[in-house]
């Protein structure tokens, strides 16, 4: 008998739409950084306030060229949560600056304001917030600590596009802010990302930098438009543009944006109604009155005692798959090695650490599979405890 498929964690909406989209580009003769890129910027630039955005080809390429602009270098310290990808911190490193990290919100789960306060040093040139998620920080707080200090802030909104902090989609305010579109996210361009500048006269060199430092439409020359005329390196740039041929993905799941938004938070909803009362575990946003998230994963915090290793067997078993997003950085090889031992010094951040299980959460998800997670769930609870009383 053939064993039953998982559930699985996250799995990208490709519609026929999407497949033509990129078809089509495919066909064209031109697949690199070009109109359709140009095109897909602006779509992006309407979803957050016009602001000037930048397509880049990943969320982590965004967040380097970010810390480059904002002038972060040798000696300075960017503050930062240790409890989120590896990206976050790794692109300080590679900017020469030292990543400090503050510890999280037990409730939210997001760094919290009053420790990024304490970790400020002479050295501290950005604030690196990351909406935990796709769960809104608190911006108004961190933007007023930022404002006391004379510091930028850029906001990791890799896991946020389009969510909304105080009636405003993540990305119109005044910071950068970093987008991710990997297939789990909100929308994918399949490997991809954005970046948010905080005006438009950072955009010229934003995009020299994006491409090796060149000074040059390649889609131009390419048209016949500017074929004699020598190109230039002006500054130090990287390869972060992006093609059209993920340019065309980005743009038509745009048009699809709310409805995967509107899924999700369905999702969410369907699964806090039906946890939020089970022993032994919590489950996050009880509480309406926070920001709206864009549920780019749904965790749930299992009680202290409980093996998560065990649980996730159990969900497995179950015929649901589960996953760690994420391992506190701080507790990694490369930051032991690089800022010491720092075990004990963010207690909120290394229960979540080790105690939270992500479940799955992705807009195709039937009322079936829901309800089979729910199930998973509480069974798998249920084995868990019976272990450790027969124990």
């Amino acid at each position: 008998m053939k064993k039953p498929s998982l559930i699985p964690l996250s799995r990208p909406s490709i519609s026929n739409a999407d497949i033509a989209a990129v078809s089509a580009v495919l066909r064209s003769g031109w697949l690199t950084m070009g109109p359709v890129a140009a095109e897909f910027e602006n779509k992006l630039s309407q979803s957050v306030g016009r602001r000037p955005v930048l397509a880049v080809s990943s969320g982590t390429a965004a967040l380097h060229l970010a810390l480059t602009l904002a002038g972060v270098g040798k000696n300075d310290e960017v503050i930062t949560t240790p409890m989120t990808f590896a990206a976050t911190a790794n692109v300080i490193l590679m900017t020469g600056a030292r990543p400090i990290f503050a510890d999280i919100d037990p409730e939210t789960w997001n760094i919290d304001p009053a420790k990024i306060e304490q970790a400020i040093t002479e050295r501290t040139k950005v604030i690196m917030p990351v909406h935990f998620a796709g769960r809104p920080c608190d911006m108004e707080k961190i933007n007023s600590i930022a404002a006391r200090h004379k510091l930028k802030v850029i906001e990791d909104a890799a896991q946020a596009f389009g969510a909304s902090y105080q009636g405003k989609s993540i990305g119109s305010g005044e910071n950068f802010v970093c987008f991710s579109f990997h297939p789990m996210k909100e929308i994918t361009t399949i490997e991809g990302g954005a970046l948010v500048l905080p005006g438009a006269d950072l955009l010229p060199l934003a995009k020299r930098i994006r491409f090796h430092g060149i000074e040059k439409d390649a889609w131009k020359t390419f048209k016949g438009v500017q074929t004699d005329i020598p190109y230039d390196v002006s500054v130090l740039g990287y390869k972060y543009n992006m093609s059209d041929v993920s340019a065309a993905l980005g743009l038509s799941q745009l048009k699809r944006e709310r409805s995967f938004f509107k899924k999700r938070g369905e999702i969410a909803r369907a699964y806090i109604a039906a946890l939020k009362s089970v022993e032994g575990i919590t489950v996050p946003m009880k509480d309406s009155a926070q920001p709206p998230s864009s549920w780019n994963l749904f965790h749930i915090l299992l009680d202290d005692g409980i093996s998560r290793r065990d649980f996730m067997a159990a969900l497995k078993q179950n015929g649901v798959a589960s996953g760690i997003y994420y391992r506190a950085l701080h507790q990694t090889t490369l930051y032991k090695n690089l800022l010491g031992d720092l075990d004990g010094k963010f207690p909120n951040a290394e229960r979540f650490s080790g105690q939270a299980t992500a479940i799955p959460i992705f807009p195709e998800m039937t009322e079936n599979e829901i309800d089979t997670v729910v199930n998973a769930v509480k069974k798998a609870l249920r084995r868990v405890k019976e272990s450790c009383v027969s124990k």
